[in-house]
């Protein structure tokens, strides 16, 4: 009997009609009034609400439309892969960010229109941010009740049979996990944080260059993580300081399984934040998952997982037999 292959998850059409319109307003609305806009445009606007920063109109507009379309689509695409209850939260934020960006394109155009240079571009206000609030609080419920038609996708569970503990009960195990594309995504960010400061190629230069550096070295402190397993509990350390740390004492664990990982279920990789989950996602692929007792789930994903969820669950077996006596 042919067993046919699992159908690819899909993004349904009703929620791709506002971030399509997102995408379509980043990119069309500039060259509508292109006659109209001063050449640079300004494109940073300080605390100060005073524009500060300038480029060419067509980096202004590829910018926005990759930054549109990532904010408003990759949701989407989690969200398709992901269970009813973290479906909804990421669909919600999709039309969200893409209300957000609607206005922020709009906005921004309105400011350059007709201005005989850049730094006489109008200035963005408190009350804009208002009309941001009234943009993306709508548009986040559409898609909160959007997100409500997800099914509960049922993921490849199963529980491991505790191994066998040595006589004084102190059986460790430690695995580790790295993400090479995550590095080299650091490395990237700090490289180019790096030249943007030295280069100072516009006044917001040296900001936006220190954010890129930081933003790297946050990325390089989750793309590897070492996980130990032992009478204590679980505990999962990140980077090579081997910090920020999660622990889980073994009082607080109910239960241990082992689950197929797919990163998008959970927003991607990294340390994901879900409701009714914590996951720690590496790599695809089989992981641990540990109930906990009053906390959300946390699902770590590390080679030889089955060898951890055994391990981890003999020393709770072991506890509670203790407890018991």
């Amino acid at each position: 009997m042919t067993v046919p292959p699992p159908t690819r998850p899909r993004i349904p059409r009703r929620e791709l009609v506002v971030p399509t319109v997102a995408v379509a307003v980043a990119v069309v609305a500039p060259l509508l009034v292109a006659a109209r806009l001063p050449d640079p445009v300004a494109i940073h606007w300080g605390f100060d609400g005073r524009p500060d920063g300038s480029g060419p109109l067509v980096l202004d507009v590829t910018l926005l439309a990759v930054a549109t379309a990532a904010v408003s689509l990759l949701p989407l695409w989690s969200a398709a892969r992901a269970d009813g209850r973290a479906a909804r939260l990421l669909v919600a934020l999709a039309h969200g960010m893409a209300g957000l960006f609607i206005l922020l394109r709009l906005r921004t155009l309105q400011a350059n229109l007709d201005a005989a240079d850049w730094t006489a571009a109008g200035a963005l206000t408190t009350f804009d941010l208002l009309l941001v609030a009234a943009a993306v609080l709508p548009l986040g419920a559409l898609g909160w009740w959007l997100g409500g038609r997800h099914p509960a996708r049922v993921r490849a569970r199963h529980t491991v049979a505790p191994v066998t503990l040595p006589t004084d009960g102190q059986l460790v195990w430690v695995g580790t996990q790295t993400w090479p594309a995550g590095g080299a995504l650091a490395l990237v960010l700090v490289v180019g944080g790096g030249l943007l400061s030295a280069l100072r190629v516009a006044p917001g230069a040296l900001t936006a260059g220190a954010v890129l550096v930081v933003a790297g070295l946050l990325v390089r402190l989750l793309t590897s993580i070492t996980v130990a397993v032992g009478p204590s509990g679980l505990v999962v350390r990140f980077g090579p300081l081997g910090w920020p740390r999660v622990r889980v004492p073994l009082a607080d664990v109910t239960a241990v399984e082992v689950e197929d990982v797919e990163p998008m279920a959970y927003g991607g990789w990294g340390y994901r934040a879900m409701p009714g989950v914590r996951a720690v996602v590496i790599r695809r692929g089989v992981g641990l998952r540990v109930r906990r007792s009053g906390r959300p789930d946390l699902v770590v994903t590390v080679d030889d997982a089955a060898d951890a969820a055994g391990v981890l669950a003999a020393h709770r077996a072991a506890g509670r037999d203790g407890s018991e006596e």
